[in-house]
């Protein structure tokens, strides 16, 4: 009653129990799970011999964003600061399979309602990195 009396009427109508997303939150703080998400897929790419493919499932797109910065940091080409005079980037560790996430379809999500938040990224890896 107190977290949905905070929040604004038009968010109490949309969306379900409000205290949901509140007690989802504290769970994702509490739990480390965004660091979590960040260690493993850096833990995972370096046990990934070259020619195995990644794949990860999101269902919050906190973790969404994770993948995709971290599937886009070890896939680009350069990652030094405009104001570095030379480049000395290691070539790309990924390969993107998928530029977008791939998400249910509509006849999915009816027969599968929470896959409507489900993200699917894939990549490569195609190069392996010395420390």
């Amino acid at each position: 009653a107190i977290i949905g009396a905070s929040i604004p009427a038009r968010a109490r109508r949309e969306g379900g129990n409000p205290a949901k997303r509140v007690f989802q939150a504290i769970r994702i703080e509490v739990n480390h799970e965004l660091q979590n998400i960040k260690n493993t897929l850096n833990e995972v790419l370096t046990l990934l011999s070259v020619d195995a493919i990644i794949s990860v499932i999101s269902f919050h797109s906190l973790e969404d964003r994770l993948v995709k910065q971290c599937f886009r940091y070890y896939s680009a080409k350069c990652r030094c600061k405009p104001t570095d005079p030379v480049c000395n980037c290691k070539p790309p560790m990924l390969e993107l399979i998928n530029k977008k996430p791939i998400t249910a379809s509509q006849s999915e999500i009816e027969i599968n309602p929470p896959s409507r938040s489900a993200k699917l990224r894939v990549a490569k890896k195609i190069a392996s990195w010395e420390n």
